[in-house]
């Protein structure tokens, strides 16, 4: 479906990535994680062609990201940024219906379909009892799920999202998680993601792309083969035991304190 061909992107302080090859399959979830400053939310704005990569191209079904058109890819992608900056006192409301912006005619209004869709995704998020509400008066939990809202309004085959569960509480980030793995298995939505939670992503990702800190792939494919504790070693530089959910069967990762390392 997205098809990376020797992505080559730099910006003036120096490379990021250099011959990057990877495909994103239709309908998988797909976490990435690493070391801050890796590459991941770049990773992200090259994937929508909001970046250009200085050499290899990023497709979408054949075509280049960049030959979009902001209202096509709005129509193929919905993100969800690491950081939100709302300037103007919309209502959530006003904001979540944002999101339904590149279906609505240049001189027309919203339809029907576009406010039931914003009801079901405010109900979804759990922001409906913040509907009236100005966004700038909100904290940074929940104008996340206010942001993920939007995403959702916009009713995409593919979700993109930068670490959209690092500001909520435990509770929402479960509940967020949850939402995300039905809306993969019951609409086949593509999930692209970054996560700093290594065990969350475990838990709900069919594969895991570990980024080295220069932007190499550290290890790609099914959380139990990326995540060893020799890899996570090796990427991190930090020494790991590695267990079990036992429900979920998914791998966790406990990190261990120097004192903690036995003696080679």
């Amino acid at each position: 479906m997205i098809q990376v061909e020797q992505l080559h992107f730099s910006y003036l302080s120096g490379p990021v990535f250099e011959g990057l090859d990877l495909t994103i399959h239709a309908g998988e979830i797909l976490s990435l994680v690493g070391p801050n400053g890796c590459g991941k939310s770049t990773f992200l704005k090259l994937l929508r062609g909001i970046l250009t990569p200085t050499m290899g191209t990023v497709r979408w079904h054949g075509k280049s990201a960049s030959s979009y058109s902001r209202r096509a890819m709005a129509k193929m992608a919905a993100v969800v940024a690491q950081s939100h900056e709302v300037n103007f006192a919309y209502s959530v409301k006003e904001l979540v219906m944002m999101g339904r912006f590149p279906y609505r005619p240049l001189l027309g209004d919203f339809t029907a379909k576009d406010l039931n869709r914003v009801d079901l995704v405010m109900a979804i998020t759990d922001v409906t009892h913040l509907s009236n509400r100005p966004a700038t008066d909100l904290s940074g939990g929940e104008l996340q799920r206010v942001m993920l809202a939007r995403a959702l309004a916009q009713d995409t085959p593919v979700l993109l999202l930068d670490e959209a569960t690092s500001h909520l509480d435990l509770i929402h980030r479960l509940t967020i998680s949850d939402l995300l793995v039905e809306l993969n298995r019951k609409s086949q939505t593509t999930i692209v993601q970054v996560s700093h939670d290594l065990d969350l992503a475990a838990e709900i990702s069919h594969r895991i792309l570990l980024f080295s800190d220069n932007g190499q792939i550290a290890a790609l494919g099914k959380p139990a083969d990326v995540f060893t504790s020799e890899k996570i070693k090796k990427v991190f530089e930090v020494d790991v035991e590695i267990g079990y959910s036992p429900n979920a069967g998914a791998p966790r990762i406990f990190p261990l304190r120097p004192s903690q390392v036995p003696e080679s």
